[in-house]
């Protein structure tokens, strides 16, 4: 399977990851102990991984992710619960639960996203019309 074209697989580099949340999240003490973070589309974690060398409790931490083949040290670092394998929008019971959603989402041809993954996301009221690709957005 060509993970690039099916499922919009492309790891974010380091310098990228560290921008984002050095200069643009620019996190307080007060919110590196209090906030709870999610990386959905966690991949290999690298987000994950920077937020904990960052002082961020791995209890504040989730992640999810639909491979199972690259994912499986996020699920050993985060605390039991913290990791879903699966799709983030079927993540019902997650929706405002989190201060910060971080990362890098897939971006995938509307033809290469399977149905249920179509469905899932369709049960959002930010969707209508014609679905291109995910993106990331914050449950308020």
């Amino acid at each position: 399977m060509d993970k690039v074209k099916n499922l919009g697989q492309v790891m974010t580099p380091l310098e990228i990851v560290d921008h984002m949340i050095d200069d643009v999240l620019s996190l307080t003490e007060e919110q590196i102990n209090n906030f709870l973070f999610l990386e959905n589309s966690c991949g290999d974690g690298i987000f994950v991984k920077a937020l904990l060398d960052r002082g961020v409790p791995a209890e504040h931490i989730y992640a999810c992710d639909i491979d199972e083949s690259i994912c499986d040290n996020v699920a050993n670092i985060l605390p039991p619960g913290h990791f879903r394998l699966g799709s983030f929008f079927a993540q019902n019971d997650w929706e405002g639960k989190f201060d910060v959603v971080i990362g890098n989402p897939p971006f995938v041809r509307i033809h290469n996203i399977p149905e249920q993954t179509k469905q899932e996301i369709c049960e959002f009221d930010f969707c209508f019309g014609m679905i291109g690709f995910f993106t990331t957005y914050i449950f308020g």
